[in-house]
């Protein structure tokens, strides 16, 4: 055991997650062995190791932070990685008979890859409401619903110019629409749409009843979430991913309203803390199974229970398993919104180009065009609006 001032590297777990990851690793080469050496197979597997690189268990004990800003930022990271691949599938043809396990990865995780956003978003607002109380409430608006949008609208410009660029048919109603979330030119949008719609939802919610009582908050806030879902699936009741994952929002503010209470249960002991990973687990998997088999209400009832519940089961995981890679700290910090909103600018572009290149030479390039753009838009961004709000 290595000691860093009071941080303590437990190796062993180090190498247990090496272990696990080779042998996963030797099963797809004998599963797959034809396509895993090349393409998007590969890079998923790389893309394993980067994710379990530095990852560390604790064997007594839980991570006390395993909720703050840092242990949140790579569990981001991770899923923004994962995103990457989700977007650019949908620029390659791919078959189960090509790439077997980029298929299966695309095929099974829905919408998976963005639950954590959003839990991690309310959770982060009701922390901020419980500790600042009523001054936070009242610079929402211009602390985090603008500067998000003005972000946005920035790189829908910018979406604009290159689609102008390529020859791609942009009218004033698009752009507009593009402005306001709604439509889009080229970029992703819907979660955007969400995301500010929920910053507002929670601040009229807690402008309104904050002050008297945040349980009635957090009631008013998830009633006006299942009322934005309604709205959303009349208008777009055919792309469901804009809405089927969005309850994972208020699941986080409830989270954090009862944070102390679900660790003093939990943490209690060693079979309080199975008992509830197992069952979220068993949640996860029995909602997975079961949402696609019913009715358009049940389906999305269950959809939505799948999410909360695979959010929930990466929580009580992140209490005994820590990923402290720095790159998913870079992925998942302060440029994850831009490295989101910004992927699909490379992808785009090597699409209408008509670029003569594979699948994993798209991916590369993509992956990295995304970063430098992402990097330098976040630095300009952050100071314009530091300057307009200061």
């Amino acid at each position: 055991m290595e000691n860093i001032g009071n941080k303590k590297i437990m190796d062993k777990n180090t190498v247990i997650w090496w272990i696990i990851g080779i042998v996963l690793l030797l099963l797809m080469i004998a599963l797959h062995f034809k396509s895993m050496l090349a393409g998007m197979d590969a890079l998923l597997i790389i893309a394993f190791f980067l994710i379990i690189y530095k990852a560390r268990v604790q064997k007594s004990g839980f991570f006390p932070d395993y909720i703050a800003r840092n242990s949140t930022s790579a569990i981001n990271g991770i899923f923004i990685l994962l995103i990457l691949f989700t977007h650019a599938y949908g620029y390659m043809n791919v078959t189960a008979d090509n790439m077997p396990l980029f298929f299966f990865f695309r095929s099974h995780c829905r919408q998976l890859v963005v639950t954590t956003f959003l839990f991690y978003s309310g959770y982060g607002i009701m922390e901020s409401v419980k500790k600042k109380g009523v001054s936070y409430i009242n610079s929402m608006p211009l602390k985090r619903v603008l500067p998000l949008w003005i972000k946005f609208a920035i790189a829908v410009c910018i979406f604009a110019v290159i689609m102008l660029a390529f020859g791609q048919d942009v009218t004033v109603g698009r752009f507009i629409g593009s402005l306001l979330t709604w439509k889009n030119v080229g970029n992703s949008n819907w979660y955007v749409t969400a995301i500010l719609i929920l910053y507002l939802i929670a601040y009229v919610s807690f402008r309104a009843f904050g002050s008297v009582s945040q349980k009635a908050a957090i009631v008013f806030s998830v009633l006006g979430t299942f009322v934005f879902i309604m709205i959303l699936i009349h208008f777009r009741e055919t792309e469901s991913y804009t809405y089927n994952t969005i309850f994972c929002f208020p699941a986080g503010i409830i989270y954090s309203y009862y944070k102390e209470r679900i660790e003093k249960l939990v943490q209690n002991s060693r079979f309080s803390y199975w008992t509830t990973l197992v069952t979220s687990i068993l949640v996860f998997l029995i909602a997975y199974g079961v949402c696609d088999n019913y009715g358009k209400f049940w389906n999305l009832f269950w959809y939505q229970i799948m999410c909360i519940a695979f959010a929930l089961m990466l929580t009580f995981l992140a209490m005994k398993l820590k990923f402290e890679n720095r790159f998913l700290l870079f992925l998942g910090g302060p440029m994850l919104f831009s490295i989101y909103i910004l992927m699909r600018i490379p992808m785009n572009i090597l699409s209408w180009s008509e670029a003569a290149v594979s699948p994993s030479v798209f991916f590369v390039i993509s992956a990295i065009v995304t970063i430098l753009i992402a990097w330098v838009f976040t630095k300009l961004t952050n100071g314009l609006i530091k300057r307009v709000f200061k």
